[in-house]
């Protein structure tokens, strides 16, 4: 029989089942504004992916992530691991399962990455020889030889070599990647229909560890749970903007599919956390077997987002094109940014 506590534990009466939903309601506007203010921003210049307003509020977001994930997620895990209530396992046979479990979330997320990106590369290769050989067949070639030639809109060297027509091949320049114009342009086509697997793809990779965070959330009744609400409305938020990017690249023809994914995304974690209060609410009663529970979902949680933040976000973005491309002054702003962040999460810490 379910046994909630709407107000709150003995232990803990703050932070109770309804403190939870309104959590999770939290967490559901925070996905949809994210992934919804790209679609509606994606014309305007201060908020685009690549302003400094924008990279500043992710580098700060990024601190924000990192310090709960260490502070307010690993460090408490590992309390309750290595307390009294734990199993007699973890108190006096091994002291340091806290680490593992956080080890293992940042292995099962770059197993995730790793499969993906496998996947992905497979079918480029395919799609780039199946379109190559298309590319190849349908391409207009045309012999300048004087004056005369065979069609207007086609590339035609002044020394009368062999031109080839690109245009041909599709009517919409949109539907692929910029083309390197110096001999090697087939192999930067990429369909849109290939950017659109790729968009679901990655809302798959993603989602599956939003749910498991979302566990984490449900089965954490501890005075901590605030400051981790925080941190996982704004990795939802900026995760979420990032998944709508790739979809806006996408180039959906109608908007079932961008819609779909902002329902999808929006949803998962909640159900993560739903599926963390059922478990709660089955053994709350077992303080040893609830204290286990929580504390390996939170040391997971705490590897996921370490990993989600350190290498997809910080790393990748600061050695991207973009960052190297960046002023001197924008990047001192957005490295304090993200300094701020981490300064800011860890004193009030101090508080929790």
């Amino acid at each position: 029989m379910l046994n909630f506590k709407i107000y709150g534990t003995a232990s803990n009466p703050k932070y109770g089942v309804l403190f939870h939903i309104y959590g999770l309601i939290f967490i559901i506007l925070s996905s949809g504004i994210g992934t919804i203010l790209p679609i509606l921003l994606k014309n305007k210049s201060f908020f685009s992916v690549k302003s400094p307003l924008f990279n500043s509020l992710k580098m700060f977001g990024t601190g924000v992530i990192v310090t709960v994930a260490f502070v307010h997620m690993l460090s408490p895990a590992d309390k309750m691991l290595s307390g009294d209530d734990a199993p007699e396992f973890f108190r006096e046979n091994y002291d340091a399962f806290s680490g593992v479990f956080a080890v293992t979330g940042i292995i099962v997320a770059h197993g995730i990455q790793l499969l993906l990106k496998e996947f992905f590369k497979n079918q480029n290769k395919n799609h780039i020889h199946n379109e190559h050989n298309e590319y190849t067949s349908k391409t207009n070639i045309i012999v300048h030889n004087g004056s005369n030639s065979t069609e207007s809109d086609s590339l035609l060297s002044s020394s009368g070599t062999v031109s080839y027509n690109y245009n041909t091949y599709s009517n919409n320049k949109d539907d692929y990647d910029e083309v390197n114009h110096e001999g090697c342009g087939h192999e930067a086509l990429l369909l849109v229909s290939h950017k659109q697997m790729v968009s679901y793809l990655l809302e798959i990779g993603i989602s599956l560890h939003s749910v498991l965070i979302g566990f984490a959330f449900g089965t954490n009744f501890d005075d901590d749970i605030n400051y981790l609400l925080i941190a996982l409305m704004i990795h939802q938020f900026f995760e979420g903007i990032a998944l709508s990017t790739i979809f806006i690249e996408a180039k959906f023809k109608n908007m079932i599919a961008p819609i779909l994914m902002v329902i999808f995304y929006s949803i998962t974690m909640p159900l993560g956390g739903v599926g963390g209060l059922l478990i709660y609410s089955i053994n709350s009663s077992n303080t040893t077997i609830m204290t286990s529970i929580q504390g390996i979902l939170d040391s997971i949680a705490a590897g996921l987002l370490i990993y989600d933040s350190l290498v997809n976000i910080l790393s990748h973005y600061t050695s991207s094109k973009h960052w190297d491309e960046t002023g001197k002054y924008s990047k001192i702003v957005q490295i304090f940014s993200f300094y701020l962040g981490c300064v800011c999460m860890a004193l009030i810490g101090i508080w929790a």
